[in-house]
This record gives C-alpha cells, structure tokens and sequence, in this order.
C-alpha cells in the first residue's frame, strides 16, 4: 500500500561554521569593539502554535496592498519542520504521517539546496519542469500541511466530531484511492483528543499549568496559526495551477 505522502529518502543536515577567534580576547579591541549591538529582543511564545504563526508570516512576501504574492523558501522550510515536530507530539497514531512529512520536506529541500539563491521563492522554484521531483515533493509536502491545518483548526475552533477524519476528507482523501482512504480514515480516528493535545508534552510552553489554562492558550492561538499557515499553502497549490505545475494524481 503506497503511503499517504509519497516517500523518498533524504536528510536535513545543517551545518554550523566552527567559531572565529574573537580579536578582543587577544588584545586587540578598539573603541568600536567595546559598543556591541543591542541584541534584538525576541517575542516569548506560550505555545508551539504561536511559534507556528511567527514561522509562516516570516516566510511570506506581501505586496503593497497586503497581498501574498509569493514565499521565501528558506524559511517556508524552517515552518513546516517546526509543523512536523508538532505533529510528532500527538502520539503514536501519528508517527506514519511524521515520516511521510520528513521525507517529502527533506527531498523537497534538497532540490532547493542545489541551487538556493536560483530558488530563493516559490515562483522560481516552480520553474523546474512539471514531474520534477522536486515539485512532486513540494506538492505532497503542503497537501499533508493543509490536512494537519484544516484538523488543528476544526479541533480548537469547531465542534465537528472527530476532527482528524472531518479534515482528512476535505483535504487529503481526494488524492487517495479507495483502500487507502478506508485504511487511513481508521488510523486518523486513534488521533489523540483536544484535551490530549493540549497535555502533550511541549506543546505548551509555559510550565506546569492546569488543563484549564493549557486549552486556553491553545484556542487562542491554534485557530490564528492555522488560518496564517493555510493561506500559505492554498498559494502553493493556486501558483502551481497557474504554472501548469499541479498534478491531480493519486497516490
């Protein structure tokens, strides 16, 4: 049975300079030395979600009216790992989706790491040919986005049942065959509850607080960074159609 978000294999591997020798310690600091810059302050986040919402504006490009018009891959990358690890929070049940995601992001990423200031955004991205693999990727990559979005949404904003199996069938199941959709639609229902999501472990950020204070913070802010992060994938899939680059096949 093909998986839900067609594979391939790749890592994310990041690499950092090793650091320089600060001239100072040695001797040499002068008057310009001495004033270092202010440190930029950065905005404290009481849950993941509100991490989310700051991953995807940073990635976006606006017009002057306040339309998105395109996005800034490198850090659309970062969104959708910090996506994934929240994802890998909520349980057993999703560690098949996990997978998929990685594999789809890492080759995904991969193709723009062969060219990154050629593919800085997503309109000179989708300039490799259609079934590239680098467009197949990117595609399955976002459709699972949307799914997990449209769940998270329904989840804290919604009363719709389960969830999990309400988003799957207005997102995902479209590009599943039959056997897929019913096989999916069993696992999606082992998902873990609202009031489970909220005590998952590193979701919230805040400490120890009650269940009550936990599935406040996260109805404030989940709703809110579902909505951002779901214009942002609704413009991938609307510029791949404009492009010629979308394709409808199941997997």
């Amino acid at each position: 049975m093909p998986p839900p978000w067609p594979p391939p294999n790749a890592d994310l591997v990041s690499q950092k300079p090793a650091n320089e020798v600060d001239k100072a310690d040695m001797g040499y600091a002068n008057a310009e030395l001495a004033a270092a810059p202010e440190k930029e302050t950065q905005q404290e986040h009481e849950t993941m979600f509100s991490q989310m919402l700051e991953k995807f504006k940073a990635c976006e490009v606006r017009d002057d009216s306040g339309t998105l018009t395109d996005i800034k891959l490198a850090e659309f990358w970062v969104a959708c790992d910090l996506y994934r690890e929240m994802l890998s929070k909520l349980g057993s049940a999703a560690n098949m989706i996990v997978s998929d995601i990685q594999q789809n992001l890492a080759n995904a990423k991969a193709v723009y790491d062969e060219a990154p200031d050629e593919r800085s955004t997503l309109s000179a991205f989708l300039e490799l040919p259609k079934g590239h693999v680098g467009i197949a990727k990117l595609t399955w990559l976002c459709r699972g986005c949307e799914f997990f979005l449209v769940m998270l949404k329904k989840i804290f904003s919604e009363n719709s049942g389960n969830a999990a199996v309400s988003a799957y069938e207005e997102t995902l199941m479209q590009y599943h065959g039959w056997f897929l959709q019913k096989s999916l639609k069993i696992a999606l229902r082992a998902l873990p509850s609202k009031d489970n999501i909220c005590q998952s472990e590193g979701l919230v950020l805040q400490g120890d607080l009650s269940l009550d204070k936990k599935r406040e913070l996260c109805e404030r802010d989940a709703p809110v960074a579902s909505n951002e992060a779901i214009e942002v994938v609704h413009l991938v899939f609307d510029m791949m159609k404009k492009t010629g680059r979308w394709d409808d096949k199941k997997a």
